[in-house]
């Protein structure tokens, strides 16, 4: 019935195509865009850093979403275990809650006081200043086990902050696994996410140049108003097509 079928990712059409949902003509790629200038900004690094009890000489690892299936905390929270054996100076903070109703927060809850990570696992809830958090990580873990592209990750790279992330969907075609934005990790594996995120800690250097990758392969492709023009630019033209049919 759709004129057109705007996808967030070619990967995610693709996929679409493959399942026999709809013809190549009706698929068209926008990507979801944000306000890129406030996660361009990294002047909050330090100040978030003292905010969060971050001492110098610690590490900062970040997770952003919802607290529900999709997203998996809980493997987060067994890569936590992992590196914190290798690194004693890590720390690990987990934003977001689920207002859908399914949250997993009783179980990342348990998880934590299960593997006695409750002096450096914090549980941040809802946050309104999410840039601040990733302008203050030195690393952030992405564990969902599907996604249409995955807002944060974007968002991640253009903070420019390196990303370990699960290898699913529209997420292998923003971050390019020791290329761009970071490293990609199977789903629902701590052993895989904690390794990825170790050999980005002993290698800034690689950290580094994969995360100014990202920044900047993400700020020419997701700028707001970019998206929303090319929506607009879309329904004018498919508009036209149908009157002309008429």
């Amino acid at each position: 019935m759709s004129d057109k079928i705007i996808t967030v990712s070619e990967l995610n059409t693709t996929a679409y195509l493959e399942a026999s949902i709809g013809r190549p003509d009706q698929y068209v790629t926008i990507y979801s865009g944000v306000e890129t200038v406030k996660y361009l900004d990294r002047s909050a690094r330090m100040p978030c850093r003292q905010e969060l009890g971050i001492r110098d000489g610690n590490l900062l690892t970040a997770w952003v979403g919802r607290l529900n299936r999709q997203k998996d905390p809980l493997t987060y929270v067994r890569a936590a275990k992992l590196l914190s054996v290798r690194f004693p100076q890590m720390r690990f903070v987990m934003v977001g809650e689920d207002p859908l109703g399914e949250s997993l927060e009783q179980d990342v809850r348990k998880a934590i006081e299960d593997l006695n990570l409750g002096s450096i696992v914090r549980l941040l809830g809802y946050r309104p200043d999410v840039e601040r958090i990733l302008a203050a990580a030195d690393l952030v873990m992405h564990t969902s086990l599907y996604e249409g592209l995955g807002r944060i990750i974007v968002e991640t790279m253009l903070a420019g902050t390196p990303l370990v992330a699960t290898a699913v969907d529209g997420v292998r075609e923003a971050v390019v696994s020791g290329e761009r934005g970071g490293l990609l990790v199977p789903p629902n594996d701590p052993a895989a996410l904690a390794r990825a995120a170790a050999r980005l800690i002993d290698d800034p250097h690689l950290a580094d140049r994969l995360a100014a990758a990202g920044r900047s392969w993400a700020r020419e492709r997701f700028e707001v108003q970019e998206m929303v023009a090319a929506i607009d630019r879309l329904y004018q033209v498919t508009y036209r097509q149908r009157l002309q049919r008429q």
